[in-house]
């Protein structure tokens, strides 16, 4: 067996992106954003190799500082997973305490990842669960006095406010992702009261799939029904689409947002994902 001081890791760089994508697509211990490699920025990945074979790399995206969220990893088949993560996460972790990370997230499904992040100290911190609709019904329309409209360029610094109001680290977006996020989604709106946004959804179709991403209310104004408002005119847009399923994601802990969802006709289907974390 080869001894961890024995692998190199270092900073991919563009001349490594045929070697990992190779590995993402072959090995069998593989956690990648959808789209593939291609999802991912080179100059982000952290990789390890032995005699200038590439056994592994990780990528971690700083969505907004203090938190890291994995995004992505691969493990050589032939090679013990431990000893590989042994090498690349140390460095992974100081990087990002010199970025002024201090806590790194795992969410997803993959069991073979959840345990091998345990033993190195991530511990569990909620659970995903996921709900589908089938049908248009729509129980209330919310509150008609708020005013909803498409999202602008300009409103995303106030969605950026109020994300840092409304969700613990792990969950808020930055300027950036904000502004991707606005420029693809099919439905992104803003709810505004007196002037003031209060609140925003967006969302994404694939065919006759539709996926609700997010629905946020501001702390100040929730129990208003906003939140119900934007719920929808989201699955009136859905209909319009041509949608036939809809199906949304919210932590098991939120048992709020669970109520109105079972309240619009939302049925939680099996499975969950986990939420892990390890403070640096």
């Amino acid at each position: 067996m080869v001894s961890v001081e024995r692998l190199i890791v270092r900073r991919a760089t563009a001349d490594d992106q045929s070697c990992l994508v190779h590995l993402s697509e072959h090995a069998e211990r593989v956690h990648i954003p959808r789209g593939g490699f291609s999802a991912l920025n080179v100059h982000s990945v952290l990789l390890a190799e032995y005699e200038a074979q590439v056994v592994g790399f990780i990528s971690v995206t700083v969505r907004r500082p203090p938190v890291g969220i994995l995004q992505a990893i691969a493990l050589a088949d032939e090679w013990p997973a431990m000893t590989i993560l042994d090498a690349l996460l140390p460095s992974c972790f100081n990087a990002l305490r010199r970025q002024g990370v201090e806590a790194v997230a795992y969410i997803g499904d993959e069991f073979w990842l959840s345990r091998l992040l345990v033993k190195n100290s991530f511990t569990i911190v909620n659970r995903i669960l996921t709900y589908a609709k089938e049908d248009g019904r729509i129980p209330d329309r919310g509150n008609q006095m708020v005013h909803v409209r498409p999202a602008e360029k300009a409103d995303l610094a106030a969605v950026v406010a109020l994300d840092e109001v409304t969700f613990d680290p792990l969950w808020r977006n930055t300027p950036d992702i904000l502004a991707e996020i606005w420029a693809r989604s099919p439905y992104f709106t803003v709810a505004e009261l007196d002037g003031r946004i209060v609140g925003y959804q967006f969302n994404d179709v694939d065919g006759e799939h539709g996926h609700l991403t997010r629905i946020a209310v501001h702390p100040d104004f929730q129990g208003q029904g906003i939140g119900v408002r934007l719920m929808a005119e989201a699955i009136d847009f859905f209909r319009a689409a041509g949608v036939r399923v809809i199906t949304l994601n919210t932590q098991k802990d939120n048992s709020n947002a669970q109520r109105l969802y079972r309240w619009f006709g939302f049925r939680r289907l099996e499975g969950e994902a986990l939420v892990l974390w390890k403070s640096l």
